[in-house]
């Protein structure tokens, strides 16, 4: 019984549909490694200076919370690039209304 979930319920858990996140760090990323330092549960591991996530995630998002450049996401970057692609869409009409 090696992770959080066990160590709470005292038996091992299956992963939930969504745990194995795919969380990632953008080009924002500076490598100061505070997503592996507070991540509650050891998923992340900075590896050339970049953090990757290695086991079902839980989604607490703490990674994101704590990165300092706001650099961690969630999805694919195909998916990011559509949503802040969207996003951008909408402030244009917005402003030209």
């Amino acid at each position: 019984m090696n992770n959080l979930f066990s160590k709470i319920f005292g038996k091992e858990s299956k992963a939930l549909p969504g745990m194995n996140a795919r969380f990632f760090a953008s080009a924002n990323c500076d490598g100061c490694g505070e997503c592996e330092r507070r991540c509650p549960t050891g998923h992340i591991k900075m590896v050339d200076g970049k953090p990757e996530w290695f086991k079902p995630c839980l989604l607490c998002a703490a990674c994101a919370t704590v990165c300092p450049e706001n650099a961690i996401l969630y999805g694919t970057p195909k998916e990011m690039d559509e949503y802040w692609r969207l996003v951008k869409e909408k402030t244009n009409r917005e402003k030209d209304s």
